[in-house]
């Protein structure tokens, strides 16, 4: 399919720039481009984000560009590239941007290739893993449908006919795009790790493995007991193979599992011949997480280490599925109705990961956690019913202007109250004030502030250095970081500063 860009209104161009931002928010790539089929022939930039004016970013590309014959080369499948040897013919092209990691990821419209995803950088040089390839694939199917919905090219001649009735059937059976749903969110993985850990407590238990899959991939997290017999790996993947098959969820081909070992203390189990039960502990909606316990005793004890596990893991699974049901309901709060508001809702974003990241390095407990999350993701929500088009992204806005910016903290106040979040409203309501007690609206200071309006009000500074989306052109990390320790005591809580630091060292 080929789309007609020059029909585009603002309000569709918004709405390619909001779902483009997921990979910020999501996969915390720093930058992103869209790349659309264009009805001349080669592939033109939609939108982007995080490239800067003298960054170089192709406005065109042929079909004989490199970047497109890697994409035609696995065309229904996202890619990434962490290592310099696999960017052959592409890495002076990254370079000229300041990269070095790569996810291409192809958007399909009724059955062709309609456009791609040039996809930049994890956040503090990670690398990009195969559960950043899973959620690449959701956002690309979001933008595959945003695509699908756009006008055709008017053909070129006046003989134009209308579509046949075949043609038409073909395009009325799209199915829905598969979507794999999280079962635990970043607490429950926490929660499941704790408890692999736990299930080695008892001596005869030399390894447990717990994998989460989706129909295309597995990760695999094994902790094995130091100094304990070689484990074969494959035995246990096989194993969890045929758990999958008996629960009849999806099974993803073995070149899609990934491994990641980890070795407990404690004693060395005996040599003996290993024993291996496994089992589905969860599963929905295409995604499932299975459970392998491996021991030298006999094969009852590692079928009753999987049934302490499993109610461990039913307690994650909940705990999680009630997190993020208020999570989805305070991200509709930041776009009720048909209104969107892509640069806020990228910016409470990056803020509530980072809020959420500070909290845990602070050593708060689960439920200040979750609330950090929350309070990151609405601390701005007031600005929806403010001049939000005027205002957010204003570089320079005159008295009259600060002083309406000002109200969106009791704006924001009175709608988290009203939709219930009566935990985190003190916090959305002081997030603007300072250590020195000259913020607003009440002119707080110290451990007068709440502790969550310091942890978000340092998150929120950070993301507006370094964000893409921000009105101000970003700096890096190591930047951002000078400027609010030199600001910490004065705008901001040392500590909090502190633990700032720690997170994104």
């Amino acid at each position: 399919m080929m789309t007609q860009q020059a029909q585009w209104s603002p309000e569709t161009e918004r709405a390619f720039k909001e779902v483009l931002y997921r990979f910020m928010g999501e996969i915390e790539a720093t930058k992103a481009a869209l790349y659309l089929r264009h009805p001349d022939g080669g592939w033109r930039l939609a939108v982007q984000y995080g490239f800067g004016r003298h960054d170089s970013l192709s406005a065109e590309l042929s079909d004989e560009a490199n970047l497109v014959r890697m994409i035609r080369a696995f065309a229904t499948e996202p890619r990434s590239y962490n290592d310099q040897a696999e960017l052959v013919g592409v890495s002076e092209y990254l370079a000229g941007a300041g990269t070095s990691r790569l996810m291409l990821v192809p958007m399909q419209v009724e059955g062709d290739l309609a456009g791609f995803v040039d996809a930049r950088d994890k956040s503090r040089q990670r690398r990009f893993a195969v559960d950043d390839l899973e959620l690449a694939r959701a956002i690309a199917d979001e933008l595959s449908s945003l695509v699908a919905a756009l006008p055709r090219p008017t053909p070129p001649s006046d003989d134009a006919t209308e579509e046949s009735p075949e043609a038409e059937a073909k395009t009325g059976d799209q199915r829905p795009a598969e979507h794999t749903e999280a079962l635990v969110d970043d607490h429950g993985v926490d929660e499941l790790r704790a408890a692999v850990a736990d299930s080695l407590i008892d001596p005869r238990v030399i390894a447990v493995a717990l994998t989460m899959a989706g129909p295309r991939a597995a990760a695999t997290l094994i902790e094995q007991r130091e100094g304990s017999p070689t484990i074969d790996l494959r035995a246990v993947i096989r194993h969890q193979e045929d758990a999958m098959q008996r629960a009849a969820v999806p099974v993803p081909p073995p070149a899609a599992w990934r491994t990641e070992i980890q070795h407990f203390p404690g004693l060395a189990a005996a040599d003996r011949t290993q024993f291996i039960a496994s089992s589905v502990l969860l599963a929905d909606t295409g995604s499932s997480l299975v459970a392998s316990a491996v021991t030298g005793a006999e094969a009852a004890v590692a079928r009753q280490a999987l049934e302490r596990l499993r109610g461990r893991v039913e307690s994650a699974h909940e705990g999680s599925r009630l997190r993020l049901v208020r999570r989805g309901l305070a991200r509709r709060l930041l776009q009720p109705g048909d209104r969107r508001y892509p640069e806020l809702v990228a910016h409470c974003l990056g803020v509530s990961r980072l809020s959420w990241s500070l909290a845990k390095a602070l050593g708060l407990g689960d439920d200040m956690v979750e609330a950090a999350a929350l309070a990151g993701l609405l601390h701005d929500v007031g600005m929806r019913e403010l001049d939000y088009d005027r205002l957010y992204l204003h570089p320079t806005p005159g008295p009259e202007d600060r002083r309406t910016y000002r109200l969106h903290v009791e704006v924001g106040e009175r709608i988290v109250r009203v939709e219930g979040f009566d935990d985190i409203a003190d916090a959305v309501r002081h997030h603007h004030e300072r250590w020195d007690g000259d913020g607003y609206p009440d002119q707080l200071a110290r451990d007068d502030i709440p502790l969550l309006s310091r942890i978000v009000h340092a998150a929120e500074v950070f993301d507006l250095f370094t964000a893409a989306n921000s009105y101000r052109p970003a700096v890096g990390p190591d930047r951002a970081i000078t400027i609010l320790k030199r600001a910490a005591g004065q705008q901001f809580d040392p500590g909090v500063v502190e633990a700032l630091v720690r997170v994104v060292a």
